[in-house]
């Protein structure tokens, strides 16, 4: 999939993460004196570009640095602020439209 964004005077670059909203069930530890059917584990949402998935994590980033500023990798963009989720916990991926598809489709 490729995005383009204006940087200064140059044109971007291919993006290989796409955004997505995860929808996850949180785990909840109690240590009070309530009983289990007062427990109940809330549903989240949580937004950033899917960087990573195997077979029991799925992992989003909520930043794309584009100049790699810190110089920690080759390839670029370089996701940071990276949340794993085990995938048990994970109810749905929905992947967000690009700025182009967003057009295409109107």
């Amino acid at each position: 999939m490729v995005i383009t964004r204006t940087f200064g005077t140059q044109e971007e670059k291919e993006v290989k993460y796409r955004c997505c909203l995860i929808t996850w069930k949180d785990i909840i530890a109690s240590n009070e004196w309530e009983k289990h059917e007062d427990i109940k584990c809330p549903v989240l949402e949580s937004i950033g570009w899917h960087v990573y998935e195997d077979d029991d994590t799925l992992k989003i980033a909520n930043t794309l640095d584009y100049e790699d500023w810190e110089g920690k990798s080759i390839e670029k963009p370089v996701p940071y602020g990276i949340t794993a989720f085990p995938k048990g916990c994970v109810i749905k991926v929905t992947y967000l439209p690009t700025i182009q598809e967003h057009h295409s489709n109107q």
